[in-house]
């Protein structure tokens, strides 16, 4: 049985697993999303290959197992959501800001 203080972790991580689908997607389809030079920007597209054909599929099975209380399962979790904070604090701290900051700002 899941501990409703589980359940909204999970769902939590969901939403994390979603937002970062979406940048991921934007960052590989959108032009002119990146504005640093071409190879940064060539690191983070290849950063989003990875995030969006990877980690997301992966962090979704992860929680899958996680709901079925799997040691293993919660293991790779919580690796998880360690790689988006890890991840997405390389885009705060190193991109320039780019249309996703803009449109969040108006």
């Amino acid at each position: 049985m899941i501990v409703p203080k589980r359940k909204t972790f999970l769902l939590v991580s969901v939403l994390i697993a979603c937002m970062a689908g979406i940048t991921s997607w934007g960052g590989l389809f959108i032009d002119g999303v990146y504005r640093d030079n071409a190879l940064v920007v060539s690191a983070w597209r290849g950063n989003d290959i990875v995030t969006l054909f990877v980690v997301i599929p992966m962090f979704l099975i992860s929680i899958l197992y996680t709901q079925k209380d799997s040691n293993k399962g919660r293991l790779f979790w919580m690796g998880f959501l360690w790689y988006m904070v890890y991840n997405y604090m390389f885009y705060l701290f190193g991109a320039a800001f780019n249309l996703f900051f803009y449109y969040t700002r108006h």
